[in-house]
């Protein structure tokens, strides 16, 4: 599956336009449409990181082609899942935080 990165739509890591976005995206699903995305979303992390475990490729660099930075570097499956999964989600969090509170 192909990913646009940082996310449809946006060449650069704009945080405050992804949070604004994925917000806008979801915000009129129901709680328990956002809970069954989120749950198949994290069982296909676990299934590819299960997958490159077994394959013993989980830390090896470049594997997937979205391992690949623009400037070339090439970051192992484990370090992108851990950047793109745990830090986003805080700061997203923040932003979104952040925006409800100023427009109420």
């Amino acid at each position: 599956m192909k990913q646009a990165i940082p996310g449809d739509g946006f060449k650069n890591w704009d945080y405050t336009g992804l949070a604004q976005h994925f917000y806008k995206k979801y915000q009129f699903d129901g709680a328990k449409e956002q809970q069954n995305k989120l749950e198949k979303l994290v069982d296909r992390i676990v299934e590819i990181i299960e997958t490159e475990f077994a394959a013993g490729t989980l830390d090896t660099l470049g594997v997937w082609p979205w391992c690949t930075l623009r400037s070339g570097k090439q970051w192992p499956l484990s370090k992108w899942i851990q950047i793109n999964t745990i830090a986003p989600f805080k700061r997203a969090q923040q932003l979104i935080k952040k925006m409800i509170k100023t427009t109420q």
